[in-house]
């Protein structure tokens, strides 16, 4: 392929480059897997097709996904479980009348339960826009004389908490369902949303955000489940968002790019692409396409560079002094239409100008920058299912190195995880040294960087961790283990294991901070939570005689984001149960930011997943 031409094929995001994702194959590999549950009504077949005419490896995945059809019943408890919460839930919201209805049918007579949401909360944060608060006094309940009275007691300070109390947005996560002969428990996150009522402390219009952790006990009757108690397994948290003529953050989309860019081209959904371009230009479904960020003209603005689907051309969108921007990537050389997942900004040669580094197709491409906003024709090096960039110098040569992640998509069916927990069977990633006047070695098996195999790499970051002033790496992948790779004078070594940070899961992202302010870095690492797979996952038939390390590794996959506090470079301490990060969602690539200027790192989770017609779930 030689220089740019008129059809340009090649992925790409930024400096600790992350383009981190999530695919629909890996929801129905957990699906399948951990048996997640799926209404049989909501199954779909392809138009005018019966299932009877479905591939018998399609009809049995589809049948598998009804829990009835494995006797998983606690599957089918969990549906009814979030469905009477969000009902109790409601009912508290609305006041006496509707408690009273509700307890009538679905409260055991010695009903008990703890205060959701203690009135003299303990103030955690107020810098006069983010105010969090702890509810975790002690609160005895008192002696009241039916079941309504104590719902209405323990649900009373939430329902004064809001100012239409009736319109918080509910959102119900079970986590976990356990079943003995006609008793069942179960765990639950609990979300509301809505507009805070006045206070003397905060009179003018905001929103409260509170977040419940429960633990429900049922007895099960031919009516269905009858709940007898309610505990709070943490304390709840109740956060106000700044007031409203004070936003935190604005969205300035028309503003800064104008109608037409955004009506034309970067507003339409994935969806609509996807429907209008060919197949063989691989719009992905999902849209894992980065960003990258700098001053490529030096202006002293910073601009940015758009990853975008196949058959539609990368922009790169020129700061403007008045807050503007404009699409230069025609006249910069850089209007690719190939699918590109990642891209990064960085000087590579040392000259002061921004280069451009390029993931797209199959292919590597390294564009060197001229200072003035314009990119000579790329050096390509042949890197299949590039996912993430990171830079760093590597070996003290005072030029950097490029480490780019490969991933085989199960999505493209160019890799299927095998096994699922622990894939070893993905794409090699990819280690190119710099040796100068633009000279790049593939040096990936001479450094060690081959060492931990082919896994599904998705995100990478460098930092020195053990402070001896050289440059490790960390690697985060799906469907399986992670690698730390200590440098030692440019030569790498996997000690993920030895200091405890492998962190099985399905890896989406990786960044570093200093949390603490102990002079250490430590570690936060982005994963899927899925409330469906810590149900599953704990139950003792789930991989009924599998090691119980194994039976581990697979709930692992579940429980979320993960935060390690660096021990002063000899290992790191798991905390993310302790620090209350694991429940991100859907996560992907998780970063540390300081959003309040206060000198402590705070941690934004991109989440979700494709946009469906259950958009209210978490």
């Amino acid at each position: 392929m030689g220089g740019l031409g008129p059809r340009k094929r090649y992925p790409g995001r930024h400096v600790i480059a992350m383009t981190n994702r999530r695919h629909p194959l890996s929801l129905a590999l957990f699906a399948m897997l951990l048996l997640t549950s799926v209404a049989a009504q909501e199954r779909s077949t392809a138009p005018g097709s019966s299932d009877g005419q479905l591939p018998v490896g399609l009809r049995w995945s589809l049948e598998y996904l009804d829990p009835t059809l494995a006797g998983w019943d606690t599957e089918v408890l969990q549906g009814d479980v979030q469905d009477f919460v969000k009902r109790m839930v409601l009912a508290s919201l609305e006041g006496d009348a509707a408690i009273d209805t509700f307890a009538e049918s679905s409260l055991l007579a010695d009903f008990s339960s703890d205060s959701w949401c203690h009135e003299t909360p303990r103030m955690v944060r107020d810098d006069g826009t983010l105010s969090v608060w702890i509810h975790d006094g002690e609160l005895e309940p008192p002696v009241l004389p039916s079941s309504a009275s104590k719902l209405r007691w323990a649900s009373h300070s939430m329902r004064q908490a809001y100012l239409e109390p009736r319109s918080a947005q509910r959102h119900v996560k079970v986590i976990q369902v356990t079943q003995n002969e006609d008793q069942v428990q179960a765990k639950v996150h609990v979300h509301l949303v809505g507009a805070a009522a006045p206070s003397d402390e905060r009179p003018e219009p905001r929103s409260l955000q509170l977040h419940m952790l429960w633990k429900l006990s049922y007895t099960l009757e031919e009516e269905g489940l009858v709940l007898g108690d309610i505990q709070s397994l943490q304390p709840t948290e109740s956060a106000y968002g700044p007031p409203a003529a004070t936003p935190l953050f604005a969205d300035i989309t028309r503003a800064a790019l104008g109608d037409e860019l955004v009506d034309l081209q970067l507003g339409p959904s994935l969806q609509h692409w996807r429907n209008q371009l060919d197949a063989s230009l691989e719009p992905g479904l999902l849209g894992h396409h980065g960003l990258a960020i700098g001053d490529v003209n030096g202006d002293g603005l910073e601009d940015v560079y758009v990853c975008q689907p196949g058959g539609l051309p990368n922009r790169l969108l020129l700061r403007q002094p008045d807050g503007t921007a404009i699409d230069v990537a025609a006249q910069a050389g850089v209007d690719l239409i190939d699918a590109s997942q990642s891209a990064l900004f960085v000087d590579l040669d040392g000259d002061g100008a921004l280069d451009l580094v390029l993931a797209a197709a199959a292919r590597l491409l390294l564009f060197r920058g001229s200072g003035n906003g314009e990119f000579s024709a790329p050096l390509m090096f042949d890197a299949p299912g590039v996912t993430s960039i990171a830079v760093a110098d590597t070996d003290g040569d005072e030029d950097l190195d490029i480490f780019a992640c490969g991933y085989a998509s199960p999505y493209d069916r160019t890799g299927i995880p095998e096994p699922y927990h622990d894939a070893e069977n993905g794409q090699r990633n990819l280690f190119l040294r710099n040796d100068g006047d633009g000279i790049f070695i593939d040096a990936t098996a001479e450094v060690g960087l081959a060492e931990a195999g082919r896994r599904f790499s998705l995100a990478a970051a460098f930092e020195d961790y053990d402070n001896d002033g050289d440059q490790d790496l960390y690697v985060a992948n799906d469907f399986g283990r992670n690698a730390l790779y200590r440098n030692d004078d440019g030569h790498f070594t996997n000690v993920a294991a030895e200091l405890g940070v492998e962190d099985i899961g399905a890896g989406m992202g990786v960044d570093w901070a200093d949390v603490n302010g102990d002079g250490w870095m430590d570690l936060l690492v982005s994963n899927m939570y899925s409330s469906a797979g810590k149900r599953i996952g704990s139950l003792a038939r789930f991989h009924q005689g599998a090691p119980d390390e194994q039976r581990a590794e697979f709930l692992k996959h579940a429980r979320g984001n993960s935060l390690f506090l660096n021990q002063q470079g000899t290992g790191f301490q798991d905390v993310s149960e302790a620090a209350h990060i694991t429940s991100g969602r859907w996560a992907w690539g998780a970063v540390f930011l300081d959003i309040q200027n206060d000198g402590w790192p705070d941690i934004f989770v991109p989440n979700g997943f494709v946009t469906g017609e259950r958009t209210k779930d978490l």
